[in-house]
């Protein structure tokens, strides 16, 4: 999850915060002015409960059977606070309050149902601790940064890490916006309570990164790369220059290659790899799992056929390990000048397997075409829509006078 107890509990000393709760199955959130507010957009597992709570006396408090255990006042750190633990099967559930300052006053803090933690979805920020006025809504620029509420001074590599453990496929960082994640197609702030992240920070997490690249930066204006993730893995990285800063959109590759189960992919889709040569187009829009479906094939080629595969990728994402094949991976703009050149380059280097990173342009699809006919099994990916979409963006890559021979060569 990337955050730590005592920046949950942190939020106790927020005006109008009364309770915070952590559930196993749920966001962490917190009850603010009587309305529960999501603290995090991913849900609380049983080993990230277990690991946030490392080290901590609260460890300890949750009843041995299924049972709700009485408040108890403990110390954590320098904060006195009141926990009450519930355990109901696999449902663990801790509800964090103030310790009362005086004995006359103490109550047990009551424990919000679950359908009371789903009332607003959408947080708004920590009003501001006015002078006894009512809070009134907290205009942007009054909010935290997202930085300062993920981890204090966060690194690229903290924010990675946190992206990663929720899943995420994209991870965006631009000056003057709130840090974001592609989670399961749709873009979500990194910490939902934070606000926009200033051009210095965002200067200090891409700074490194921009760097070796800086005279293409200022010339073109954007800069694509591959760079090797913190623990393993590999981004497809864009870094641009955007109205107020820097902007670093990543997309996050896994460190090895899927399987077809993994991906819940039927399993008739192996039979692919059983032909010796043609050409196969992994299609679909972008960001919905392309590359990692065509690796999950690679890989299965690579673990059970000793042939020779060579890889046409720009970035390269994912690296194959050692198996029964010989896996040759190239990343255009590193080790070749284009697809093209690359493709041309391959037919005279006894391949079985082609793998093209993508068909972008005519002289590609004609070589890969070539390949597919001449004995070769080509692999490649295609941003459109649907197979009828695909044939006919190769076909219209061609002159009118053209394309009946490349519908002949498709058509097998």
């Amino acid at each position: 999850m990337g955050v730590q107890l005592d920046q949950v509990l942190n939020y106790l000393d927020r005006e109008g915060v009364t309770e915070i709760v952590i559930a196993v199955g749920h966001p962490i959130t917190m009850c603010r002015s009587g309305q529960m507010v999501n603290l995090t957009t991913a849900t609380v597992s049983r080993g990230q409960l277990t690991a946030l709570l490392a080290g901590s006396p609260i460890a300890t408090l949750f009843p041995d059977d299924e049972d709700t255990g009485p408040p108890i006042d403990v110390d954590v750190g320098k904060r006195r606070i009141r926990v009450q633990a519930v355990r109901r099967g696999d449902d663990y559930r801790l509800t964090f309050g103030r310790a009362p300052v005086a004995p006359a006053r103490t109550k047990a803090a009551t424990i919000p149902k679950p359908a009371a933690m789903l009332l607003e979805l959408e947080p708004e920020a920590p009003p501001p601790p006015p002078p006894r006025a009512a809070p009134s809504r907290p205009v942007q620029q009054m909010r935290p940064s997202a930085l300062d509420l993920l981890t204090g001074p966060s690194t690229f590599a903290d924010l990675l890490r946190i992206a990663q453990d929720r899943g995420a496929s994209d991870l965006h960082i631009a000056s003057g916006r709130a840090i974001a994640i592609r989670v399961l197609g749709e873009l979500v702030p990194l910490d939902p309570c934070g606000g926009p992240a200033s051009e210095a920070e965002i200067n200090t997490l891409l700074g490194p990164l921009v760097q070796p690249h800086q005279a293409k930066l200022d010339e073109v204006g954007y800069i694509d790369l591959a760079i090797e993730a913190p623990g393993g893995g590999r981004l497809r990285s864009n870094l641009s220059r955007i109205q107020g800063g820097l902007k670093g959109t990543f997309r996050i590759a896994r460190a090895t290659p899927p399987t077809i189960e993994e991906l819940g992919l039927p399993k008739e889709l192996a039979k692919v790899i059983a032909h010796h040569q043609g050409l196969v187009v992994i299609a679909g829009p972008s960001g919905h799992g392309k590359t990692t479906t065509m690796a999950a094939l690679v890989d299965l080629i690579n673990a059970s056929r000793p042939f020779h595969i060579i890889t046409i990728e720009d970035p390269v994402e994912i690296i194959y390990p050692r198996k029964a094949a010989v896996v040759s991976q190239r990343e255009v703009g590193l080790n070749t000048r284009s697809f093209a050149a690359a493709l041309k380059g391959s037919l005279r280097e006894d391949p079985d397997v082609i793998v093209i990173g993508e068909l972008r342009d005519r002289e590609t699809v004609e070589i890969a075409l070539t390949a597919a006919e001449t004995g070769h099994l080509v692999i490649a990916t295609m941003s459109t829509p649907n197979a009828a979409k695909t044939i006919d963006r190769l076909v219209d890559m061609f002159p009118p006078e053209d394309q009946a021979q490349v519908r002949s060569s498709i058509a097998g």
